[in-house]
């Protein structure tokens, strides 16, 4: 992918995620994780409204995503996935930082996450 075609921080647009869009969340799911949640995973926790996701596109295209529960006054973050191509470029902090925004509007005051030991770019991110 060209450089000039990556989105810019002005062009950056975060929109929620809907049962709509479960198909580019498996597929960004599978691309970054190997294996993981399915579309059907997807669908159930959305049309249950248990699960949030907020998303990034570049045109049509599902660019990144991130994922979360939220319960009672608590914000569990389950997932957080960039398209390879478009690492590093603030994608990933842009979404994190909208998901705990829209979250301290659902009132919650705790965040947790899990990261494995050697996913050394997460835990730079989250830091």
């Amino acid at each position: 992918m060209d450089q000039q075609e990556l989105p810019s921080k002005q062009d950056i647009k975060i929109v929620r995620l809907g049962r709509q869009d479960v198909k580019a969340l498996a597929e960004l799911e599978h691309l970054c994780f190997g294996r993981g949640w399915t579309e059907e995973q997807f669908s159930l926790g959305l049309m249950r409204r248990v699960l949030h996701a907020l998303g990034i596109k570049h045109g049509e295209v599902l660019v990144a995503y991130l994922v979360f529960f939220v319960v009672d006054d608590e914000v569990e973050v389950l997932n957080l996935a960039v398209k390879p191509e478009y690492r590093r470029k603030g994608l990933g902090a842009a979404l994190l930082k909208a998901g705990l925004m829209a979250c301290t509007k659902l009132e919650a005051r705790l965040a947790t996450l899990e990261v494995r030991v050697g996913n050394l770019p997460a835990q730079a991110l989250y830091k």
